[in-house]
């Protein structure tokens, strides 16, 4: 005969199971932001602090996480460059002739293909230099004029993929707080999130505005406590005086 409790304990055993199960499954990373240091490390960076900061609320630090090779070497910096990559919702690559020629982006582009069955659906690119065409023929990228294209992403497409054209970026003296650059972050931030664009943009909007009149509120605040601060601190003077 079996204890009445039994049943209940291999109930919650079964629960903390599953839901064990369910945070592995959930991403560590929101997305793995793959780039070549010496071609595109200054827009990787401002990229990555945008879509971590983009559509936050004003008492938050980030509302995603990024993740960003720092290209240190060393073997556990490549099993937790590993591991982002494996736990990591999107894949976003900073195409260029730099990265279409390096190994450590192939080799970053192979182990988030062969590690998701979804892989070409989760990977978002951003042109920053050069050209990537499409032979529909084919249905792969044109091999002769894709000089931003690693060979990794040969084909993993069925159809042309829609990237992100921030060419202008390179050479330009700001990016971040531009229009164009604007659009590029919240498009990216609308599919790693997966919401609608003019959704994201709303948010943003609104969680300026909160920010904004935070500030106000706090910067009335400070403005009352020091002009009591000083009308204590004059009543004091005046009573030390008349006590003399």
């Amino acid at each position: 005969m079996r204890l009445p409790w039994t049943h209940h304990s291999e109930r919650i055993r079964a629960g903390q199971i599953v839901l064990q199960w369910l945070i592995t499954q959930m991403p560590k990373y929101d997305a793995f932001l793959c780039f070549n240091h010496a071609a595109d490390g200054k827009l990787a960076e401002e990229l990555s602090v945008e879509l971590q900061r983009f559509a936050t609320p004003w008492y938050q630090l980030r509302a995603r996480r990024i993740f960003r090779d720092r290209g240190i070497v060393s073997a556990a910096a490549q099993d937790a460059l590993r591991e982002a990559i494996q736990t990591s919702g999107y894949f976003i690559l900073i195409a260029s002739p730099a990265s279409a020629s390096s190994d450590w982006v192939r080799h970053e582009l192979t182990e988030w293909i062969r590690s998701r069955p979804d892989a070409s659906e989760r990977i978002r690119i951003v042109l920053s230099d050069g050209e990537i065409a499409w032979n529909e023929p084919r249905r792969d990228f044109d091999l002769d004029r894709s000089t931003a294209t690693n060979t990794a992403l040969f084909g993993i497409f069925k159809s042309e993929p829609i990237y992100i054209d921030l060419r202008w970026a390179r050479d330009a003296p700001r990016r971040v707080g531009r229009p164009e650059f604007t659009e590029a972050v919240a498009t990216l931030v609308a599919a790693i999130s997966g919401k609608p664009l003019e959704s994201i943009y709303g948010l943003e909007f609104r969680q300026k505005r909160r920010a904004r009149a935070a500030f106000a509120i706090a910067t009335a605040s400070l403005i009352l406590l020091l002009i009591s601060s000083i009308y204590s601190a004059s009543n004091s003077v005046i009573r030390l005086r008349e006590a003399n």
